[in-house]
């Protein structure tokens, strides 16, 4: 259904002829395809929100560095990317939401320590499977172990 969406969005981008958003298109549409013939076989809405994911962190990544560098039109076209990529991912957790699920977790793995922390990060982010951010998951786990 994702593959499907990204070619109708892909023909649509090809047509009104907007390059940026083409080529992002075409870089989502590589990377599923890609991850596809690693394991061969098609990917499950999990594994596509993996993928996705895996891209929004590079372009955040990107943007960062290239404006540390100063390179601020290469920090503004990955941020353009950023924005493309994120249409095609699930809406983020708000934090109120995202604390339910950590409370929630805590309780049914009985946790009561900082030692059961990697269990809970754990359980979380398979929760939350592209949602919220894991380093923000794993500073709200541990605040509220601590």
């Amino acid at each position: 259904m994702l593959m499907e969406k990204i070619q109708q969005d892909l023909v649509v981008a090809m047509k009104q002829k907007e390059q940026l958003k083409l080529n992002t298109l075409r870089l989502i549409k590589t990377a599923l395809t890609n991850k596809e013939i690693d394991l061969g076989h098609p990917l499950d809405p999990a594994l596509q929100i993996t993928v996705l994911t895996t891209l929004k962190k590079q372009r955040e990544d990107a943007a960062t560095q290239y404006l540390q560098a100063g390179r601020t039109e290469l920090a503004l076209q990955e941020q353009q990317e950023l924005a493309i990529i994120q249409q095609y991912l699930p809406e983020p957790l708000s934090m109120d939401e995202l604390k339910i699920i950590i409370e929630a977790t805590i309780q049914e793995q009985q946790a009561t320590s900082i030692k059961a922390m990697g269990q809970v990060v754990k359980s979380v982010i398979d929760k939350t499977k592209g949602r919220a951010d894991g380093k923000i998951i794993s500073a709200e786990v541990k605040s509220r172990l601590n």
